[in-house]
């Protein structure tokens, strides 16, 4: 609730009951009435339902509803005992009942639920079950992301099929339906759009009018043909044909535009007031002022704010010794450790590579590797080797304490391998347990698994994909999920109990590389939306899978169903070619200019972070709990402080952020590169990890045009 002066509630209240303003500037007030609540928008709401206009009293029943204080139920139940009001005014009084959720109106809804309006008594059905739904306390996770009440929670299951199968099953309670609805609704991709849309057929008009509302909470441009012919439908119940209306006017496309001037003049009073309604929400949505506030920076905050009736309980005092007693020290830490003191000791695991990184103590050490092409990927095997992979095919492991590089064999299928198929190995991905490294194999559209810590071949993954392997995540010691340039993901199982490997005859046994099986994965999706799927990972606090598409598009597909949630474009997203989890959830995307930050509940960008040289694509990311470490296209690695909201600032030299130059490494210029050595050459950081320890960072790369050949690695120590 915000605190506005009464004054001015009542002076909007006046808008609200003025009969002479035009409709679009009343429902404006209403909704101001709305977001302000308390008893004097209350009161100014309750003063308009004796206006002639069904299609604002349904409007003001809602709004009462969503604001859900108890000061508006004795005005809600009113309205629906009142026999003369309008059947869609009523239906919308016994919704909002339900959505307030105090049980002591169950009397009431319990009444009307024979009632002669059919509406109405199936609403209060709906309502009912809702109470009843809040009277068990069901625990269960809501994921509507458009922040409204609705008449029924979700259902628990995102099976699209079964979820259809129970929407469009007459014999069900309208209660389930509705429950099946929500999930859809949730769900956000088209094909459980088109399955809400299937809806608008039912055979309950209230049911009908419930899916067209929640056609236009999504606003996808998909459901405009099956909201157009209901719209069209002069036969159609007016409750219907009124809120496909107010759906077009959220989706607000030309097209939506012209069926909206089409019943500007419909013979139905409820039909032309929605259109009017409509269309002044499409000029809003397509207004410069609404494109210019969705594109704007939020204001700035204060710097402390406290609230009054925040839900923080009081320290106890056992908490408070507890913290009192807790030293932050890393001396402390080290001196408890040397004492073996019982008590429970641990440290930030980015203890170490801040302190390094801030004390300007990082000294680079370049390794080289002679002509290899370009690194694409690596990883720590453990606190002395580290595995990498390259352009041109090759798996190597680097040994620091020897600076010493051995070449691992690739494995190849039971398929040609001509040069044609091996356009580098761009992943490698090591399982929680550190038992399986999941890499590319000789055709690039393969993967390869291998032992640890022996390296010794497991399987290698056919058939699951005919383009290269861009990326790929372990969802837990068994299952493994890569994505690829022809913009399918592919769900494997490892698992040795069950891989079939060939028994070695005499002449195998003489080859270099042991016997391993041949696996196929478990299932192939289509990413929706996508073109060419550049990098994914997996979401260990939200169980789902980021992907990350050259489009600009960013999809979620859920871990445990291995079916797609949803797609949303990237803003001003370009060259999006890596993504970042950190482990609370937080999404980093790295994109031509700057690091986009997005909130994983609603895939919102949070922070635009800028790269701050010209020019300096982001080419790697990764989290060390709150440092995100960013691998430009200009050799260097640059590193962001979440908490503190900038760049890690030095602490030898205040006034400096800390970034790490990498060395050239290796670089041969093309024939066609004339003027190649007229520009000072940096190389790309593809890749970059840090070990267990957070003391070490291993970086690489090699040159940023495609038809230049050289490499880069160093451990920076």
């Amino acid at each position: 609730m915000v605190k506005v002066e009464a004054e001015k509630v009542k002076s909007i209240g006046g808008v609200l009951n003025d009969k002479n303003r035009p409709l679009k500037e009343r429902f404006r007030a209403l909704f101001t009435l709305r977001n302000i609540g308390g008893q004097d928008a209350i009161d100014c709401i309750n003063q308009c339902f004796r206006d002639d206009s069904a299609l604002l009293k349904h409007e003001l029943a809602y709004c009462l509803g969503q604001m859900q204080d108890r000061e508006a139920i004795p005005v809600l139940m009113r309205v629906l005992e009142d026999i003369n009001q309008e059947p869609m005014v009523r239906h919308e009084a016994a919704e909002a009942l339900g959505a307030i959720g105090c049980l002591s109106v169950k009397p009431v809804l319990e009444k009307y639920l024979n009632d002669p309006v059919i509406e109405v008594a199936e609403t209060c059905e709906i309502a009912l079950g809702r109470l009843n739904w809040i009277d068990k306390k069901e625990e269960l996770r809501d994921e509507n992301p458009y922040a409204s009440v609705d008449p029924t929670p979700p259902a628990s299951t995102k099976n699209i099929a079964d979820l259809k199968a129970t929407l469009m099953n007459e014999e069900e309670s309208l209660f389930n339906r509705y429950r099946a609805m929500f999930s859809l609704r949730n769900i956000r991709t088209e094909e459980s759009i088109l399955a809400l849309a299937a809806g608008l057929n039912g055979g309950s008009a209230l049911f009908r009018h419930e899916v067209a509302f929640v056609l236009g909470q999504l606003q996808e441009p998909c459901s405009i043909p099956f909201l157009a012919e209901n719209l069209r439908d002069t036969a159609e119940n007016e409750m219907v044909r009124h809120e496909c209306a107010e759906a077009l006017g959220a989706i607000a496309t030309e097209e939506c535009i012209k069926i909206l001037n089409e019943y500007l003049k419909d013979d139905k009073r409820v039909v032309k007031e929605s259109c009017e309604v409509a269309l002044d929400l499409c000029d809003y949505e397509n207004s410069p002022e609404f494109q210019q506030e969705r594109r704007r920076k939020p204001d700035k905050p204060d710097d402390f704010v406290t609230y009054e009736d925040s839900d923080s309980e009081e320290e106890t005092p056992q908490q408070q010794n507890e913290i009192l007693n807790t030293s932050y020290n890393f001396v402390d830490y080290v001196r408890s450790r040397e004492s073996d003191f019982s008590e429970g000791r641990s440290i930030c695991q980015s203890y170490a590579s801040r302190h390094i990184l801030t004390h300007d103590m990082f000294k680079e050490t370049p390794i080289s590797l002679g002509n290899i092409n370009k690194v694409f990927c690596s990883q720590w095997l453990s606190n002395r080797q580290v595995v990498f992979g390259t352009k041109c095919n090759k798996l190597m492991v680097y040994d620091v304490n020897m600076r010493r590089v051995d070449a691992i064999p690739t494995l190849p299928n039971n398929r040609s391998n001509n040069p044609d198929t091996q356009h580098g190995i761009h992943a490698a991905q090591i399982n929680p347990s550190r038992t399986l490294l999941a890499t590319g194999a000789r055709h690039s559209a393969d993967i390869a698994i291998y032992r640890l810590p022996t390296l010794d071949p497991v399987c290698i993954g056919e058939n699951g994909h005919r383009d290269w392997v861009f990326d790929m995540c372990w969802l837990d010691d068994q299952f493994l999920v890569s994505g690829s340039k022809d913009t399918k993901v592919a769900l494997w199982r490892i698992n040795e109990d069950l891989i079939d490997v060939p028994q070695a005859t005499g002449e195998d046994e003489e080859q270099t590389c042991p016997s391993y099986g041949h696996i196929v994965p478990v299932a192939v999706k289509e990413c929706r939306t996508a073109q060419k799927i550049r990098s994914l990972c997996f979401n260990q606090e939200y169980k789902e899978i980021a992907v990350l598409s050259l489009n600009s598009y960013i999809h979620l597909f859920n871990a445990e169903t291995f079916s797609q949630k949803l797609s949303r474009k990237l803003p001003n997203c370009q060259d999006n070619v890596c993504i970042a989890c950190q482990p609370n959830g937080l999404y980093a995307v790295g994109c031509r200019s700057y690091t986009l930050l997005l909130d994983p509940r609603t895939l919102q960008a949070v922070k635009k972070i800028a790269s701050r040289y010209s020019g300096c694509g982001i080419r790697s990311a990764s989290f060390q709990e709150n440092i995100l470490t960013v691998g430009t296209g200009l050799g260097m690695l640059m590193f962001y402080d979440i908490r503190a909201g900038k760049y890690l600032e030095s602490s030898i030299n205040s006034s400096r952020t800390v970034v790490l130059k990498a060395s050239k490494g290796y670089v041969f210029p093309e024939e066609e590169m004339d003027g190649f050595q007229q520009i000072k050459y940096v190389p790309a950081i593809y890749t970059h990890c840090y070990d267990a320890s957070g003391t070490r960072l291993f970086a690489a790369g090699g040159p940023l045009p495609a038809n230049l050949v050289g490499n880069y690695a160093g451990i920076w120590q």
